[in-house]
C-alpha cells in the first residue's frame, strides 16, 4: 500500500517522526496507525490513534482531561513559546518536562522558532501523546516565567481556580477554568539536591563560554531554562557558598539560586535613583537581593550620591505613589516584588537628596512668565487640596543654580503640568527648554502612567509635541475637577 520510502525497518527514530507525519498527511488515519505501530516497535511511547489520526479525546486518557485552548489563545501561546524558547536546546528543557517524545521533535536548524513550535503544536493536536500535554506545557511555562504576561493570562483562564470564559473553542463552545484540571499558581523551583547558576548570556558564543567555565570548575552544568539574554544551569553542588566562591574569579555575570529555591527572572523592573532618573531592569533574577539591585543602580551615580556614610534605602512604589520600605537583605522574590514593580532608591531619611514618598508626590508647574498670575492661582488651589507643588518663585532660594534645580525638580516630580496659553504656546525661551526636559523624562516612565499633563489656561493651540497626551481645559467649569481626578488616579 505504501511506497518503499516508508518501510519502517529502515528508519531511525528521528526519521520515524517524519514518517509518522508524512503518512498521517498522505494517507489519513490508516497511515498514522501504521506509523504508530512502527514507532512502538522501536520503543517510542505513542498515544493510541483513533479516527483521523487522532487518539480518542485527542490522546488524553479519561480522568486526566487536557485544557481546551481557543484558537486565538492557542496562537498566542505558540507565539510566546517561540519568543522565549528560541533554540532547540532551550525548547528541549520544557519539552522534557512534559515528556514530549524525542522522536517526534523536528530539527530547528533551517527553520525559525515560530515554524518549529507550529510543528510541535500540530503534533499535539494530532494526539501524539497522552497526559494533558497542553495543560502540562502551560503549567511549566508559567512556572518558569512567572512574570510573562501571556503565560499568566492563559494560566488564569485555563489553570486557576476560578470560572473564566475561555472564549470560542475549536468546536464553537466555551469552557471554564473549573473544567480544566485546576492547579494553583506555581513558581519553578530548583532541585532540592543542587544549586542553580543564572548567567547573563545573550548569544550562543556567550552561552558556550558560560557552559565551559562552569564545566571547567567541575560544576557539571545542565541547562534548566533560558531567555533571550539569560540562561539558568543546574549544577552538581548543593552548597551555595561553595558555588559562589568558585564563581568569584570568573568573568561571568552570575546569580546563585540555593537548592530548592524559586528559579526565575523578572522580565521588567523599574528603579528610580536619588535624582529621579529611572532605569529599566530586564531579566533580573528573583534570587538577587534588594541591596544588590540598589547597588547596581547606584554604581551609575557620582561619589556625591554614593557617600558610604549614607545608608541606601529602597522603597517599592505603590499605586497611590506611597512607598513600602524593603529590606536590603531580602531577595526580590522574598520581598514580594512582581513583574513591572517600581522601586525608589535613595539615602536614609536624613539625607537631603533622598527621593522619599512625600517628595515623589510633588507636582511641577511648567509655565511661561507671562502666565505667572494664573499659574500662582493654580498653585494655591492645588496646595489647598493637599498636593505638594513645586513653583520656581516659591521653591528657588538665593544662591541656587536655578537651571540645575529646575531640572532636578522635574525629574523628582510625580507629575508635570505644562500650562499653556496663546502667549506661551508660541513663546521662545526657557519655557521651551523646560518642556523638552519634561518630555525626556516622560519617555522614561512606565507605559500607562500619568506623568505629563498639558493644561490649557485659555483657548489656544496645543504644540504638536504635546498632542499625544490628552489635555485638560482649566477654563472650563469641570476642568479643575478632571485635573484632580487625574492627579489622584
Amino acid at each position: 500500500m505504501f511506497p518503499s520510502e516508508y518501510h519502517q525497518e529502515a528508519c531511525e527514530p528521528r526519521t520515524l517522526s517524519s514518517l509518522w507525519r508524512g503518512l498521517r498527511s498522505r494517507y489519513g488515519a490508516t497511515g498514522a496507525t501504521v506509523a504508530t505501530s512502527a514507532l512502538r516497535r522501536r520503543g517510542v511511547p505513542v498515544a493510541p490513534v483513533g479516527d483521523g489520526g487522532r487518539s480518542p479525546s485527542d490522546g488524553i486518557p479519561d480522568g486526566d482531561p487536557d485544557i481546551r485552548l481557543s484558537r486565538d489563545d492557542r496562537d498566542d501561546f505558540r507565539d510566546e513559546l517561540a519568543t522565549v524558547y528560541t533554540t532547540e536546546a532551550a525548547a528541549s528543557t520544557v519539552l522534557n518536562q512534559i515528556d514530549f517524545p524525542l522522536a517526534y521533535r523536528p530539527a530547528l536548524q533551517g527553520s525559525n522558532p515560530e515554524q518549529w513550535w507550529s510543528q510541535i503544536f500540530s503534533d499535539l493536536n494530532a494526539g501524539i501523546m497522552a497526559g494533558g500535554p497542553y495543560r502540562r506545557l502551560l503549567r511549566t511555562a508559567r512556572r518558569r516565567f512567572p512574570g510573562n504576561a501571556v503565560f499568566q493570562r492563559l494560566a488564569t483562564v485555563y489553570l486557576d481556580n476560578q470560572h473564566v470564559d475561555a472564549g470560542n473553542l475549536d468546536d464553537g463552545t466555551s469552557v471554564s477554568a473549573t473544567e480544566n484540571g485546576l492547579e494553583p499558581a506555581e513558581v519553578e523551583v530548583g532541585s532540592a539536591q543542587s544549586c542553580h547558576v543564572i548567567v547573563r548570556a545573550g548569544s550562543e558564543p556567550e552561552r558556550r563560554h558560560a557552559w565551559e567555565i562552569l564545566a571547567n570548575l567541575g560544576l557539571e552544568p545542565h541547562e534548566f531554562w533560558s531567555t533571550t539574554d539569560t540562561v539558568s544551569y543546574r549544577v552538581n553542588d548543593e552548597n551555595t557558598e561553595r558555588v559562589r566562591e568558585r564563581l568569584e574569579e570568573t568573568d561571568l555575570g552570575w546569580t546563585v539560586v540555593p537548592a530548592g529555591e524559586p528559579d526565575y527572572v523578572f522580565q521588567t523592573l523599574y528603579a528610580r535613583g536619588p535624582d529621579g532618573r529611572q532605569v529599566r531592569l530586564n531579566d533580573t533574577p528573583a534570587q538577587q537581593t534588594v541591596g544588590n539591585v540598589a547597588a547596581s543602580v547606584m554604581e551609575e551615580y557620582p561619589p556625591a550620591y554614593t557617600d558610604p556614610a549614607r545608608s541606601v534605602v529602597v522603597d517599592e512604589v505603590q499605586d497611590d505613589g506611597s512607598g513600602r520600605r524593603l529590606n536590603g537583605d531580602d531577595t526580590l522574590h522574598g520581598a514580594g516584588l512582581h513583574n513591572g514593580s517600581r522601586m525608589r532608591i535613595g539615602g536614609d531619611a536624613s539625607d537631603a537628596w533622598i527621593t522619599t514618598a512625600t517628595r515623589m508626590s510633588k507636582i511641577f508647574l511648567c509655565h511661561a512668565s507671562q502666565d505667572k498670575a494664573q499659574v500662582r492661582d493654580l498653585y494655591q488651589r492645588l496646595r489647598s487640596d493637599g498636593f505638594e507643588v513645586w513653583l520656581d518663585t516659591e521653591d528657588l532660594l538665593p544662591g541656587h543654580d536655578w537651571d540645575l534645580k529646575i531640572r532636578q525638580a522635574i525629574r523628582t516630580s510625580r507629575t508635570v503640568l505644562v500650562c499653556l496659553s496663546s502667549t506661551s504656546s508660541n513663546k521662545k525661551g526657557y519655557v521651551q527648554k523646560e518642556i523638552k526636559h519634561a518630555l525626556d523624562v516622560a519617555d522614561e516612565q512606565p507605559e500607562g502612567s500619568i506623568f505629563l499633563i498639558p493644561v490649557r489656561l485659555e483657548h489656544c493651540e496645543v504644540p504638536d509635541r504635546l498632542r499625544k497626551w490628552h489635555w485638560v481645559d482649566l477654563f472650563e467649569e469641570s476642568g479643575y475637577v478632571k485635573l484632580i481626578r487625574a492627579l489622584r488616579s
